[in-house]
């Protein structure tokens, strides 16, 4: 067996790996890797929107989160170590991905082995896909912009991490709707609220914040928040079908650039379920928290004091 040795960058850091089997093993990564993964669930869900349950829009909310950070991370293995991409998705963190995420968002370098022109999620369909149309590559950018935007929001990361670890969210929508009133003492008519947003699902999850006025103090001391999210089940739907055309499309890149016959090849849109949202996607209000103001400090207590409850 060969030693093998690495190098590459994750985001900015360097990184440089050795070991025997190295590359035997990174080619049997590739063949084995099978994009249907990210189909198996889609297929699964009902074909009509209103035959939806919310097992299914749960299920279909933690899919497209786990499927989302999957394909980018992914996609950057492949830009900045396509000859060692286990190496580079065994090293890489969340924040690694959103940095480089918000890098080709804003159109700015990040180290690849593509030697890419520019830096936009244009260029980079351009050379990841280079042997198909342009037009069938545009179809690809639209979705990785939303994909980049879900990727970088931190309510839909934190929502997907009560849901992940634990199960610690609480299932139910919400609706907001205001009217103008002079008199606080008298509920205005039904006629004057104004609808500001509302859906079928959605959850809600308690968000921990850090207090107090030094680093001993915020150890110890949080502030907790009850967050409310609404799901948007064909946004939801779009941006599963889409991971699924992004995921096989990138195992189609993996096995042009090892050379590998009998891999699939590049698939369109029309080969998955079509769910396109009528425009460009809005979120409005989709998420919402009740803060009260209060004097934190009042309430601050100390690590001892937090031993001591246990006696």
């Amino acid at each position: 067996m060969v030693l093998n040795k690495q190098t590459f960058m994750v985001d900015d850091k360097p990184h440089a790996v050795q070991g025997f089997g190295l590359k035997e093993f990174e080619m049997q990564y590739v063949k084995d890797l099978n994009p249907d993964i990210w189909r198996y669930n889609l297929d699964h869900l009902p074909d009509r929107l209103e035959e939806v349950s919310y097992l299914d829009a749960l299920e279909l909310r933690r899919m497209v989160s786990q499927n989302i950070e999957t394909v980018f991370a992914l996609l950057f293995a492949i830009l900045q170590s396509s000859n060692f991409v286990t190496g580079w998705l065994s090293l890489y963190s969340m924040n690694d991905l959103r940095s480089l995420v918000k890098k080709v968002s804003a159109g700015e370098s990040f180290y690849n082995r593509f030697s890419l022109g520019s830096y936009s999620w244009e260029e980079i369909a351009s050379s990841l896909w280079p042997n198909i149309s342009i037009d069938n590559q545009n179809i690809l950018v639209k979705p990785l912009k939303h994909m980049a935007r879900f990727l970088s929001s931190g309510i839909d990361s934190e929502e997907y991490n009560a849901l992940k670890h634990g199960m610690r969210l609480n299932l139910g929508s919400f609706a907001v709707s205001f009217a103008p009133s002079n008199d606080p003492t008298r509920k205005p008519d039904e006629d004057q609220f104004i609808h500001m947003g509302s859906a079928k699902f959605g959850s809600s999850y308690l968000k921990l914040e850090k207090i107090g006025n030094d680093k001993l103090s915020r150890q110890v001391n949080k502030l907790g928040t009850v967050r409310r999210v609404n799901w948007d089940l064909k946004f939801l739907l779009y941006l599963a079908s889409h991971t699924y055309l992004t995921g096989y499309n990138l195992v189609s890149t993996l096995a042009r650039i090892w050379k590998l016959e009998g891999k699939p090849k590049y698939v369109g849109f029309s080969d998955i379920k079509k769910y396109e949202p009528e425009s460009d996607h809005k979120y409005g209000v989709s998420s919402m928290s009740l803060i009260q103001e209060y004097d934190h400090n009042s309430f601050l207590l100390t690590k001892e004091d937090v031993i001591d409850s246990y006696e």
